[in-house]
Order: C-alpha cells, then structure tokens, then sequence
C-alpha cells in the first residue's frame, strides 16, 4: 500500500502493564518500513486491532498481541498480529516480558485504552536510543504520566498524536480512497448490527467483550432490521 500524502506515515504498537496494572488489551509489532523494527499496541481492542493493521500496511514483519483473553487472538490474526502473550502467563512485567523477547525492546508502542499506568510501561518497553512510545488513548480527567527521567536522557520519546497525524484536508481523502478500494478493514470491525431499542444488548456485549463495533440503527426496531 503506498504512502499517503505529505510528511506523517503512522505506525503501531503499544504499552505492556505489569501484572497489578494488566491491561485488558495491548499488541506488539515488530518492523514498520524497510527496517527491522519492534512495535507494540494496548488499548480497546477494536482500536488495536486497527493499529496492527496500520503496522502490517507499514511493512511490520512481526505483530504481537497481548491480552489477557487469549480467544482474542483468531480474530487479531485477520488485521496482522502474528503472535500472543497473555500476561496472565508471565510472573514478571510484560514490559519485560516483551524486553527479553525482542531483543531488547520494541521499537514503536501505542498505547490506546488511556490508561497511565499503560502509557509508562509502553514506554518502559521500548528499545534504548530510539524507541518511540506514542499515546493514543484519553486519559481520565485530571490524571498526569509519570516515569524516570533515565527512561528519556537514554533515548526513548514519548509522544502524543492526534487523528494518527493525518493532515484532514489532504490526506483523509487518501484514506477513503484506500477504505473503498478494500484496502483497509473498516467494515470487518463491525460484528453486529442492532436497533436503538437493542442497546442495552450492545452495552452487554461490550461488557462481555463479544464484539468489536457495534451499530445501532437509529431508524429500525427489533422487528424490522
């Protein structure tokens, strides 16, 4: 897939929480480009399951998922990732669990669920003197990130992105080019189609985690969808 207008080509990965801090979801990756690159992912898993793709499109040759429900991984699998670690698993950090298996840590990280325990051990996975942790999840209001200054001065960066740093006026219309042409898996996130008098079931099956996105069909009722 070619690269979209303008200077931004996004990436994927994400954060690994320790055990007390386990997050509900989170992807490795490994390689975005032409370079041998290690990436990560955490966050909703609808979110991060687009992400991985994002890494796969990019050219990452290895994609690994983490979670704590491990049924996730036959439909990870469809948007790029390769491989599964539940942390549940693991006795020690997954930000370490992921350090040992990546030969020193990942390249890129995405955290994406906004959750700041999250977003430092994202960073705290990364590899030495150019790994990149980029938050995409939306912290509760009022929460700050905190971490050790040696996680930076050792040449880690910490960033933030916005609409994955897309340009919307001329870069958008790339995208929709890429969605209509099948190109990218927008509407394979959508696993059920309810009405507004079926909400409370869509509530309960995100609560369940059995789905991935829901649409509501404002103008039908049960009977007639």
């Amino acid at each position: 897939m070619d690269s979209p207008p303008g200077p931004a080509m996004t990436t994927v990965g994400a954060p690994m929480a320790s055990k007390e801090h386990s997050t509900r979801e989170s992807f490795v990756t490994r390689d975005v480009m032409p370079v041998y690159v290690k990436e990560l992912i955490a966050g909703g898993f609808a979110v991060k399951l687009t992400v991985a793709e994002g890494a796969k499109t990019a050219g990452a040759s290895r994609v690994i998922g983490i979670d704590i429900d491990s049924k996730k991984f036959e439909t990870t699998k469809d948007f790029g990732v390769t491989e599964y670690v539940n942390p549940k698993d693991h006795d020690k950090p997954i930000q370490q669990v992921l350090v040992d298996m990546t030969d020193g840590g990942v390249d890129y990280s995405f955290e994406c669920i906004g959750n700041v325990c999250i977003m430092r051990a994202a960073l705290e996975c990364c590899h030495k003197g150019w790994g990149t942790s980029v938050i995409v999840g939306v912290a509760a209001s009022g929460q700050e990130i905190s971490t050790r200054p040696f996680q930076l001065v050792t040449g880690r960066v910490w960033k933030g992105t916005a609409f994955g740093g897309f340009k919307s006026r001329s870069q958008v219309p790339w995208l929709v080019e890429k969605y209509m042409n099948k190109e990218i898996k927008v509407d394979e996130c959508i696993t059920h189609n309810l009405t507004l008098d079926q909400i409370n079931d869509a509530f309960h099956l995100m609560h369940g985690g059995n789905c991935l996105r829901v649409v509501l069909k404002m103008n039908a009722t049960s009977g007639n969808l």
